[in-house]
């Protein structure tokens, strides 16, 4: 509903402007990979579609990472066999269901880059997880807002 995101975005503001120890967090690198929200242009106005991309090591990012539980349903993820396909577009379709409504609450409290591990550390590949793996915890204490979901 609109006051709950009204709270939301409250307590999100809140955190860099009155939280002396959220504005300490050392700039480390950002992520290799994030996924660039947008919203469809017609016909499929109003559908998401999520890019995954390379950041560049100089730029800072306000991103949103996700916290999740990889359920029997294993989630989506990313491989070196379809690195290049999400490179140009993940599949809205092909999210879970709690993939969607993260996005989508990304989407309401004006967020453009999402982080999910399964999506943006390339899973059965053991050279990007090793490259990867150790820099989770700067990427969570980095990231504007964590999701648990």
């Amino acid at each position: 509903s609109a006051p709950t995101l009204d709270l939301f975005r409250s307590w999100i503001n809140e955190c860099p402007h009155n939280h002396k120890i959220c504005n300490t967090i050392p700039n480390a690198r950002p992520p290799s990979r994030l996924l660039q929200i947008n919203l469809a242009p017609a016909p499929e106005y109003g559908i998401p579609t999520l890019q995954l991309f390379h950041t560049s090591p100089t730029e800072k990012y306000t991103y949103v990472a996700v916290s999740h539980c990889w359920s029997y349903t294993r989630p989506l993820k990313t491989t070196a066999a379809n690195l290049t396909a999400h490179l140009a577009s993940v599949p809205w379709g092909s999210l879970s269901p709690v993939f969607r409504d993260t996005v989508l609450l990304c989407i309401c409290l004006g967020y453009d880059y999402i982080w999910i591990d399964s999506l943006c550390i390339l899973q059965e590949d053991a050279l990007d997880f090793a490259a990867e793996a150790p820099h989770m915890g700067q990427i969570y204490a980095q990231s504007a807002l964590v999701i648990a979901a």
